[in-house]
């Protein structure tokens, strides 16, 4: 057995050798093998996306939208793909607030046609707000703090706190975050 603790105030985790060297990362996934770890994984390491620029003086009230301007140069059929900005991945303007308010209002009426996921998606979504906390500490550290010892998410901007390990993953996101999200998954019967 290998002792792996990310930071002096986690608690060790007691897990195989051959795990370990399996797996080669600091971060040991709960639904897979039963412990949970102080940090997320590294998904700026992994991925190869820098992790966020941090904006410390970041005021919510003043931010306006970044302007979209899909036709602004020559036209080239593309599906409007372009290659994301890392920083703004997820960004919040003055009507952060509003937009939180209305998401909830919308699930509070409609339920499940607004907030749903298949069976088997529940890694993934997990995966997916791990990303987002790690995105939103990163970029507004004086707005969002995450406390990965006792898994507890703070908006600061709501005055909200979230367990991640017991709220629904996909509950946290819209009661946190002004952004839709959509995850596939390949079909295993039919390959796409």
């Amino acid at each position: 057995m290998t002792i792996l603790s990310t930071t002096s105030e986690c608690l060790p985790v007691m897990i195989p050798a051959a795990t370990c060297a399996l797996l080669g990362l600091a971060f040991i996934c709960k639904e897979l093998y039963g412990y949970f770890a102080c940090t997320p994984p590294d998904y700026a390491r992994l991925s190869g996306v820098p992790a966020p620029k941090p904006l410390h003086n970041f005021n919510l009230d003043k931010a306006n939208p970044r302007p979209y301007r899909p036709f602004r140069w020559e036209y080239h059929q593309n599906m409007a793909l372009k290659k994301m900005e890392p920083d703004w991945w997820l960004e919040l303007e003055s009507t952060y607030r509003e937009r939180i308010a209305q998401r909830q209002q919308l699930y509070a009426d409609h339920g499940r046609a607004i907030l749903d996921a298949l069976p088997g998606s529940h890694l993934a979504y997990k995966e997916l707000l791990e990303m987002v906390i790690a995105f939103l500490c990163a970029r507004y550290p004086n707005h969002f703090q995450m406390n990965w010892k006792f898994g507890l998410f703070h908006n600061r901007i709501l005055e909200i706190s979230s367990n991640i390990r017991t709220a629904d993953p996909l509950k946290v996101l819209l009661d946190n975050v002004p952004e839709d999200f959509l995850i596939t998954q390949q079909d295993e019967g039919t390959g796409l």
